[in-house]
């Protein structure tokens, strides 16, 4: 009821929303104008069940929005998933499939860029990493922290691409959030 009234009116009354189970929803097929999944696949043991369940929703025309980590980025994230992708010897191929993203050869501008924008926040950036993992504090003292057993997945474009193709998605466009 927030969300609507936020809207113009003439768009508010037209929107329902529905959170439900991803897998098991019980939503009629071909009825929906479009799907969201905003940091869920990495959950999910396996991208083709979602795809192809997102794909019996959405009406023809409809549009599926997918947010979850890119392992594109794990290049410059210094974390446990860079050293998976440097010891499992993929690297490699994912600086290949950014060159391949780079259509309008400006790659090189955007790394500077990259560069630049790391050396200003590098200063944040070694706070960060001097805190004590006790410092960070759940939002809500009380609630206890989720537990996730699983390496959570990454995907990059083109992994994403191939999974939502093999369930009939076609056209996909990509947006950096890194």
């Amino acid at each position: 009821a927030a969300l609507r009234n936020t809207l113009p009116p003439d768009a508010g009354g037209r929107l329902r929303l529905e959170v439900r189970d991803v897998l098991a929803n019980g939503l009629p097929s071909a009825g929906a104008d479009a799907v969201t999944a905003i940091g869920l696949i990495e959950y999910l043991e396996r991208d083709d069940v979602f795809f192809r369940e997102a794909a019996r929703l959405l009406r023809p025309g409809g549009v599926l929005v997918v947010s979850c980590r890119n392992r594109l980025f794990n290049l410059a994230s210094l974390n446990d998933y860079t050293r998976r992708e440097i010891d499992g010897g993929t690297a490699a191929a994912l600086l290949d499939e950014i060159r391949e993203l780079d259509g309008d050869g400006g790659i090189r501008d955007r790394f500077r860029d990259f560069a630049a924008r790391l050396r200003e926040g590098a200063d944040a950036l070694e706070k960060a990493a001097a805190m004590d993992l006790d410092d960070r504090r759940p939002t809500r003292p009380d609630a206890p922290a989720p537990v996730f057993e699983q390496i959570r997945r990454q995907h990059s474009p083109r992994e994403l691409s191939e999974a939502a193709a093999a369930s009939g998605f076609t056209n996909p466009a990509f947006v950096g959030v890194h």
